[in-house]
Protein backbone atom coordinates (compact mmCIF):
# COMPACT_ATOMS: atom_id res chain seq x y z
CA UNK A 1 0.00 0.00 0.00
CA UNK A 2 1.62 3.57 -0.88
CA UNK A 3 0.03 6.84 -0.69
CA UNK A 4 1.20 10.38 -0.14
CA UNK A 5 1.10 12.72 2.79
CA UNK A 6 1.21 16.72 3.35
CA UNK A 7 0.95 17.80 6.16
CA UNK A 8 -0.79 21.23 6.74
CA UNK A 9 0.07 23.85 10.17
CA UNK A 10 -3.87 22.38 11.05
CA UNK A 11 -3.03 18.67 11.23
CA UNK A 12 0.50 20.05 13.41
CA UNK A 13 -2.24 22.09 15.79
CA UNK A 14 -4.31 18.58 15.93
CA UNK A 15 -1.68 16.53 16.98
CA UNK A 16 -0.21 19.13 19.61
CA UNK A 17 -3.09 19.36 21.26
CA UNK A 18 -4.36 15.57 21.02
CA UNK A 19 -0.55 14.39 22.25
CA UNK A 20 -0.69 17.40 25.05
CA UNK A 21 -4.24 16.29 26.28
CA UNK A 22 -3.94 12.63 26.35
CA UNK A 23 -1.57 12.64 28.92
CA UNK A 24 -2.75 12.14 32.49
CA UNK A 25 -0.80 15.08 33.50
CA UNK A 26 -2.76 17.67 31.66
CA UNK A 27 -6.04 16.09 32.86
CA UNK A 28 -4.41 16.19 36.25
CA UNK A 29 -4.14 20.31 35.00
CA UNK A 30 -7.43 20.80 34.43
CA UNK A 31 -8.85 19.32 37.57
CA UNK A 32 -6.52 21.59 39.67
CA UNK A 33 -8.32 24.33 37.49
CA UNK A 34 -11.44 23.74 38.23
CA UNK A 35 -10.81 23.32 42.06
CA UNK A 36 -9.11 26.76 42.15
CA UNK A 37 -12.69 27.89 40.74
CA UNK A 38 -14.28 25.76 42.87
CA UNK A 39 -12.24 27.01 46.03
CA UNK A 40 -12.47 30.26 44.80
CA UNK A 41 -16.13 30.69 44.60
CA UNK A 42 -16.85 29.06 47.82
CA UNK A 43 -14.19 31.13 49.52
CA UNK A 44 -15.36 34.85 48.10
CA UNK A 45 -16.05 37.20 50.56
CA UNK A 46 -14.19 35.26 53.35
CA UNK A 47 -10.65 35.31 52.49
CA UNK A 48 -8.71 38.21 50.98
CA UNK A 49 -9.33 39.62 47.56
CA UNK A 50 -6.07 38.66 46.49
CA UNK A 51 -6.00 35.08 47.53
CA UNK A 52 -9.57 35.03 45.44
CA UNK A 53 -7.77 36.40 42.17
CA UNK A 54 -5.11 34.01 42.77
CA UNK A 55 -7.36 31.18 42.50
CA UNK A 56 -8.90 32.20 39.18
CA UNK A 57 -5.51 33.21 38.09
CA UNK A 58 -4.12 29.87 38.50
CA UNK A 59 -7.78 28.76 36.90
CA UNK A 60 -7.22 30.64 33.27
CA UNK A 61 -3.60 30.14 33.11
CA UNK A 62 -4.35 26.23 33.15
CA UNK A 63 -7.70 26.48 31.30
CA UNK A 64 -6.73 29.50 28.79
CA UNK A 65 -2.75 29.94 28.49
CA UNK A 66 -2.20 26.21 27.92
CA UNK A 67 -4.39 25.48 25.10
CA UNK A 68 -3.39 28.79 23.85
CA UNK A 69 0.37 27.77 24.14
CA UNK A 70 0.18 24.56 22.68
CA UNK A 71 -1.27 25.84 19.37
CA UNK A 72 0.89 28.60 18.73
CA UNK A 73 4.23 26.35 19.87
CA UNK A 74 3.03 24.04 16.83
CA UNK A 75 2.71 27.20 14.60
CA UNK A 76 5.93 28.11 15.50
CA UNK A 77 7.09 24.59 15.12
CA UNK A 78 6.02 24.52 11.00
CA UNK A 79 7.40 27.82 10.80
CA UNK A 80 10.68 27.18 11.91
CA UNK A 81 10.89 23.59 10.30
CA UNK A 82 9.35 24.00 6.89
CA UNK A 83 10.47 20.20 6.70
CA UNK A 84 7.37 19.09 8.64
CA UNK A 85 4.88 20.34 6.05
CA UNK A 86 6.92 18.43 2.83
CA UNK A 87 5.61 15.87 0.79
CA UNK A 88 6.14 12.33 2.20
CA UNK A 89 5.65 9.11 0.60
CA UNK A 90 4.21 6.46 2.55
CA UNK A 91 4.07 2.54 1.75
CA UNK A 92 3.40 0.03 4.16
CA UNK A 93 3.84 -3.38 3.89
CA UNK A 94 4.91 -6.39 5.54
CA UNK A 95 8.10 -5.55 6.82
CA UNK A 96 6.48 -2.06 8.32
CA UNK A 97 6.14 1.62 7.46
CA UNK A 98 8.49 3.03 4.62
CA UNK A 99 8.90 6.85 4.43
CA UNK A 100 10.90 8.59 1.63
CA UNK A 101 11.14 12.55 0.77
CA UNK A 102 13.07 12.54 -2.11
CA UNK A 103 16.32 10.45 -2.01
CA UNK A 104 15.85 9.82 1.56
CA UNK A 105 14.52 6.91 2.99
CA UNK A 106 13.80 5.79 6.67
CA UNK A 107 12.27 2.30 7.73
CA UNK A 108 10.01 1.77 11.02
CA UNK A 109 9.41 -1.53 11.43
CA UNK A 110 6.17 -2.96 12.85
CA UNK A 111 8.45 -4.24 16.01
CA UNK A 112 9.29 -0.73 16.63
CA UNK A 113 5.69 0.69 16.33
CA UNK A 114 5.18 2.27 20.26
CA UNK A 115 1.44 2.90 19.77
CA UNK A 116 -0.63 3.81 16.52
CA UNK A 117 -3.57 5.09 17.29
CA UNK A 118 -6.74 6.62 15.21
CA UNK A 119 -8.11 9.94 16.27
CA UNK A 120 -10.62 12.09 14.63
CA UNK A 121 -9.24 13.23 11.32
CA UNK A 122 -5.84 11.36 11.91
CA UNK A 123 -3.77 8.25 12.33
CA UNK A 124 -0.99 8.77 14.71
CA UNK A 125 1.88 6.42 14.62
CA UNK A 126 4.48 6.74 17.64
CA UNK A 127 7.67 5.52 17.07
CA UNK A 128 8.86 6.85 20.58
CA UNK A 129 5.98 8.21 23.63
CA UNK A 130 7.05 11.58 22.22
CA UNK A 131 7.64 11.05 18.25
CA UNK A 132 4.77 10.03 16.17
CA UNK A 133 4.08 9.83 12.22
CA UNK A 134 1.13 11.89 11.32
CA UNK A 135 -1.52 10.87 8.70
CA UNK A 136 -4.33 12.90 8.03
CA UNK A 137 -7.37 10.34 6.78
CA UNK A 138 -7.70 11.77 3.82
CA UNK A 139 -4.48 10.71 2.34
CA UNK A 140 -5.44 7.30 3.74
CA UNK A 141 -9.16 7.79 1.76
CA UNK A 142 -10.29 4.73 0.45
CA UNK A 143 -7.11 2.67 1.43
CA UNK A 144 -8.21 2.98 5.64
CA UNK A 145 -9.33 -0.24 6.37
CA UNK A 146 -6.81 -1.79 4.81
CA UNK A 147 -4.07 -0.03 7.03
CA UNK A 148 -5.98 -1.27 9.80
CA UNK A 149 -6.22 -4.76 8.98
CA UNK A 150 -2.32 -4.74 7.93
CA UNK A 151 -1.63 -3.01 11.58
CA UNK A 152 -4.02 -5.27 13.25
CA UNK A 153 -2.10 -8.07 11.82
CA UNK A 154 1.30 -7.14 12.91
CA UNK A 155 0.89 -4.95 16.48
CA UNK A 156 -0.54 -6.02 19.75
CA UNK A 157 -3.82 -4.74 20.54
CA UNK A 158 -2.51 -2.63 23.48
CA UNK A 159 -0.32 -1.14 20.63
CA UNK A 160 -3.81 0.24 18.70
CA UNK A 161 -5.78 3.22 20.24
CA UNK A 162 -9.35 3.88 18.44
CA UNK A 163 -8.76 0.60 15.42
Amino acid sequence: MEFDVTLTEKDMVHFNLYHTYSRFSSWFAVAVAVVAIVVAVVTYGTVSGTLTVLYILVALLILVYMPINTVLSAKRRTKLVPDLLAPLHYSIDEEGIKVSKGEEEGVLTWDKVFRLISFRDAVYIYSSRIYAYVIPKTALSDKETAFYEIARAHLEPRRLKGI
